[in-house]
């Protein structure tokens, strides 16, 4: 087993530190994550990308990410709301163009600042429960999935735009976690095709997303056996502060690239 610890950061061509990071960001997105449905992304995005390259992010987050929701899609299909998440569908394809070519284009540290800012503009408007401005309007959805679209093949992280989206839709807890699950599951595999054919990953990124799976599902495992343990709204703090710490911390990270 010692043989085994020494030789895997080598064989993935990684630090030992860089690994054992990796490895508890995946454990602990993947135990929010079961504990609220959401969140794997916004939990792992930033510390991956101080990490990899934005390009290794997006395909591990989105690879990690549909992995496991599919045993929660299959589980709970019956309760998924097609109608409301295909409204944001087609903007997001559009979206997952838009944002493969600013990942293929665009500075590094300019898509670490962005996905710190979202990180943190998202735990802050829902720790403070402000409404977004037309939330409930016609071009809610379209704007939804543009930006759900454009932050997921940017960034890695496709939720908050559509988590504030259907939660304002009132949705039991069972729904709304299968249908974003279902929801973010189709976007992820078309935005990590779309990144793939972009030329900017390769097998290297499978071998590492295989690695940290396991960490990611026992985390997931966790956080489900928390739901009934853990007080929700203590739970649900303790998160959005998190998510503020690591946003702020992506966001001087790219601060201090662009010096």
């Amino acid at each position: 087993m010692a043989d085994i610890i020494r030789w895997l950061p080598s064989a993935l061509d990684l630090h030992w530190w860089q690994l054992i990071a990796a490895i508890g960001a995946a454990l602990a997105g993947g135990i929010i994550s079961g504990l609220t449905g959401f969140g794997f992304g916004l939990v792992i995005v930033p510390v991956l990308l101080m990490l990899f390259p934005p390009a290794s992010v997006v395909v591990l987050s989105k690879g990690l990410g549909a992995a496991f929701g599919v045993p929660i899609l299959v589980s709970d299909r019956r309760d998924v709301r097609f109608r409301t998440i295909a409204t944001m569908f087609v903007p997001a394809v559009c979206g997952l163009v838009i944002g493969t070519a600013i990942l293929t284009h665009a500075d590094p540290a300019l898509i670490k600042l962005i996905a710190g800012v979202a990180v943190t503009l998202f735990a802050v408007i829902i720790g403070r429960g402000f409404v977004i401005p037309g939330i409930h309007s016609r071009i809610a959805p379209l704007v939804a999935g543009l930006a759900s679209g454009t932050l997921g093949t940017s960034t890695g992280m496709p939720g908050p735009p559509a988590v504030m989206y259907l939660t304002h839709h009132d949705l039991p807890p069972r729904t709304f976690r299968v249908s974003i699950v279902g929801y973010f599951i189709a976007v992820d595999a078309i935005g990590v095709a779309l990144v793939a054919r972009a030329g900017k990953v390769g097998l290297h990124e499978f071998w590492i997303a295989l690695v940290l799976l396991p960490f990611a599902l026992i985390g997931r495992r966790m956080g489900q056996r928390l739901i009934a343990v853990v007080d929700r709204e203590q739970f649900r703090q303790i998160t959005l502060r998190l998510l503020i710490l690591t946003g702020a911390s992506a966001i001087a990270t790219a601060l201090f690239g662009f010096r």
